[in-house]
């Protein structure tokens, strides 16, 4: 017994110490601190939440614990219980803890919340590093992603592949400088490939300029919180001068300054190489796709400075472009309605071939009427007679003579000429009215192309907040899923509703390009030149709504009617389509007459002729034999010498009343030829009332959903901030999230554009008028407005409630 309770206690003691064993071992292992370098800065990290939840402390441990694992060796990671900041979900609160982040000190402020990041998102000079989820939205963790190092020089990488260079010169804060020893030798494994210089920022730009290797070809900014803005855009401009491209991990602030690169996240070489793994060709060629599982990362922003580029001589590929925000300051050309209607008037061909036309036109029906002048024509020739002809005359030898003549004649009447004349002058008005039909059919397209780029851009406007509401909800997503608040499902939804909205935007700025070329081409301008549109207002001097506002005259059913029926009446008056009709009916009235005139009425003419023959053989002296008595003797008598000029004056008439039926024939088709004309006129009136109408109604309509729409934009705008609220919360389903963003940003684009969408009908009026330029409208359209001030009363909108 004893050596069995012996054999007992020892089994017992023996296990003890087993287990004290394992568990000493457990706690080694979780209190194994990491090893950092003997120079290894200390870094203090302040964590911001939008507001408290039951899921912060725990994922507060886990950043902890990553950013421990990723910071070292480099740096030793401090997480100090005052530098944990909270909200209370609010907007304001969420500002407040933010700047007590940014005012505390901590060297790195990383932001958990949604609020918070898009607070630091839109805050420039924050003098500290920032890590938010709208540019991780808390991802899987990348090595280095809260390392500040890391933080500066990722997306050095990128610039190597951008740009080609020998060797960099990476700027660096003074303080961060100073943690190493040998930077080159640090760097080496984290740069592979890129030959570089860290140079230390610790003064003004003529300083760091001092500093930098001769041999140096290139530059990367890294965050220089101790360099004011100034100071940077002097080392910027320098760097430039000298033709060394430039990149900045810091972003748009940069290179709106002058840089040529920069990103708005610091791992978009790692994001490039996995975009890379689609091959766009392979797809063209037929290949398969991928189809394994796809880790989908919100896109990181890369800004590109045109005006640097053109500067250096560097040229992008489309992929930058096409991916990039392009930043420059240089201001496009700018066009106001008014500066475009002048444009065109001064440029476009088919105005200019029309005005070629009337001036044709013009000296066409000069000619004719010159007709009706005196005609002087001068004769000198030579002729010869036969011998019959010369002995008729009693000449000796008159087979050669020279011959001068002159005359003038003067048409008495011709019913051709007549005719002709007659339609040549309508032959005026007819290119008048086609000019006109021209110039406003022009002034027209292009006044409604002006508002569809305006439209349009305002859509891409709206479009860009998709892709940012997009992005945004997709960093929320992943929040949410870390948090488990939801499934991977919903990032992924966010994911592709992200590639939808981006494609869309890159449909319609293509779109707009398009647009651009075509004021272009319709302005003959250099179809590659930018320009931007003038907003357009009521007030603008091209519109007719400067001088009168329409609304207040039409404001009662009777009203309305008497408009219309005014401005039917004046569009028939002024219509360029009409008034090519009444010429061209008129010219088969001439026509008609002229055929009539033909059975009763001759072509005559006056003319007045001198005629003088030069030949010695015709003006020398002739004999002739006289008979002297009934032997039938003759003897020669010399005769005096015919006279060699003859004057001539008379008046002369052709008349054919009978030509084989041809008159009557051409009467009957010239009056089929009216019928029709007249027909066409009375379809174009009809045509032209049921337009005015039309467009009175869409007009109508326009005016009245100007203020709906912006307060559906007010309504959908509240109702999607709450929805979003409550989505962040995790007490709404996504599908009410997305619904809420389809709705809000649709009702905004509609309320942006819908003044314009009346805009577009007032063109129409000013068009049904023909004057669609009203900065150089007619008289006539003056006088029209004028007309309905004195014969309208004006009566202002009233508001329901």
């Amino acid at each position: 017994m004893k050596k069995l309770l012996s054999f007992l206690l020892c089994l017992m003691i023996l296990g003890m110490q087993s287990g004290a064993a394992l568990a000493i071992t457990e706690v080694a292992q979780k209190a194994k601190a990491p090893i950092y370098k003997t120079n290894a800065r200390t870094i203090k990290y302040a964590f911001v939440f939008d507001g408290p939840s039951d899921k912060n402390a725990k994922v507060l441990k886990q950043f902890q614990t990553e950013i421990t694992k990723s910071t070292a060796p480099d740096y030793k990671a401090e997480f100090p219980k005052n530098l944990v900041f909270e909200g209370n979900w609010t907007s304001d609160s969420v500002k407040d803890v933010s700047q007590k982040a940014l005012s505390s000190d901590a060297t790195m402020v990383v932001s958990l919340g949604y609020l918070s990041s898009k607070y630091f998102s839109q805050l420039q000079n924050k003098k500290k590093m920032v890590v938010t989820i709208d540019q991780y939205g808390l991802r899987d963790f990348g090595d280095g992603l809260f390392n500040p190092l890391q933080q500066s020089i990722k997306g050095a990488l990128l610039f190597k592949k951008l740009i080609s260079f020998n060797k960099a010169a990476v700027l660096m804060t003074e303080s961060y400088y100073k943690t190493q020893k040998d930077w080159n030798k640090f760097l080496e494994s984290k740069l592979p490939g890129l030959n570089f210089t860290v140079v230390p920022v610790n003064g003004g730009a003529a300083a760091v300029l001092g500093k930098i290797p001769s041999d140096c070809d290139a530059v990367i900014f890294t965050p220089l919180y101790n360099m004011s803005s100034d100071q940077k855009e002097i080392l910027i401009s320098n760097f430039n001068s000298k033709k060394m491209p430039t990149y900045s991990t810091v972003g748009k602030e940069d290179v709106e300054a002058g840089v040529l690169f920069g990103t708005g996240a610091y791992d978009l070489d790692r994001k490039m190489a996995e975009a890379t793994s689609f091959s766009i060709q392979g797809v063209l060629n037929g290949n398969k796709a991928f189809t394994g599982k796809v880790d989908f990362y919100e896109d990181e922003l890369l800004y590109f400075n045109k005006d640097t580029a053109e500067l250096l001589n560097y040229q992008p590929h489309l992929r930058v472009l096409n991916n990039a925000e392009v930043i420059t300051n240089k201001a496009p050309k700018v066009y106001s309605l008014t500066a475009v209607f002048d444009t065109l008037d001064k440029q476009n061909l088919d105005i200019e071939r029309k005005r070629l036309l009337v001036k044709a036109a013009r000296r066409a029906s000069a000619a004719a009427i010159l007709k009706y002048l005196p005609s002087f024509g001068i004769t000198l020739g030579y002729q010869q007679y036969n011998e019959d002809f010369a002995r008729s005359a009693q000449l000796s030898v008159p087979e050669k003579t020279g011959v001068f003549s002159m005359g003038i004649e003067q048409i008495i009447y011709s019913p051709a000429l007549v005719t002709n004349i007659l339609v040549k002058g309508k032959m005026v008005n007819f290119q008048k009215a086609e000019q006109l039909l021209t110039e406003q059919n022009m002034g027209i397209d292009i006044a409604l192309m002006y508002l569809d780029i305006l439209m349009l851009e305002n859509a891409i406007k709206v479009q860009k907040d998709y892709v940012k509401e997009s992005r945004e909800n997709l960093a929320i997503a992943r929040v949410r899923e870390k948090l488990g608040k939801c499934g991977y499902e919903e990032p992924l939804r966010w994911a592709s509703q992200l590639s939808i909205n981006e494609q869309h935007l890159l449909d319609m700025t293509a779109e707009l390009k398009n647009l651009k070329i075509a004021v272009n081409k319709l302005l003959t301008s250099d179809q590659k030149e930018n320009f931007e549109l003038a907003e357009l207002k009521a007030n603008d001097p091209a519109f007719y709504t400067s001088e009168i506002h329409i609304i207040n005259y039409v404001s009662t059913p009777v009203m309305l009617e008497k408009f219309t029926q005014m401005l039917i009446e004046e569009s028939y008056r002024v219509s360029p389509e009409l008034a090519k009709l009444k010429a061209a009916i008129k010219m088969k009235d001439h026509e008609m007459s002229m055929y009539y005139q033909k059975f009763i009425l001759p072509d005559a003419k006056l003319s007045l002729d001198y005629t003088s023959l030069l030949d010695r053989q015709f003006t020398g002296t002739t004999q002739i034999l006289q008979p002297l008595g009934p032997g039938g003797k003759h003897i020669p008598v010399n005769m005096n010498p015919p006279n060699a000029t003859n004057g001539r004056l008379g008046i002369f008439a052709q008349w054919k009343p009978i030509e084989g039926g041809t008159k009557i024939a051409e009467i009957a088709r010239i009056k089929a030829e009216r019928e029709e004309l007249q027909r066409y006129s009375d379809e174009v009136k009809i045509t032209l009332e049921a337009h005015i109408r039309e467009v009175i109604n869409k007009a109508l309509a326009g005016y009245f959903s100007i203020e709906k729409n912006y307060k559906a934009m007010y309504a959908s705008q509240e109702n999607y901030h709450l929805v979003k609220n409550k989505y962040l919360k995790g007490s709404i389903p996504i599908a009410q999230m997305v619904d809420a963003q389809h709705t809000y940003l649709d009702s905004k684009v509609k309320a942006m554009n819908s003044q314009y969408i009346f805009f577009k009908e007032l063109l129409w009026v000013q068009r049904g008028i023909c004057s669609v330029n009203w900065s150089k409208a007619t008289p006539e359209a003056k006088q029209f407005i004028q007309k309905l001030k004195d014969n309208l009363e004006s009566r202002p909108d009233i508001q329901l409630l």
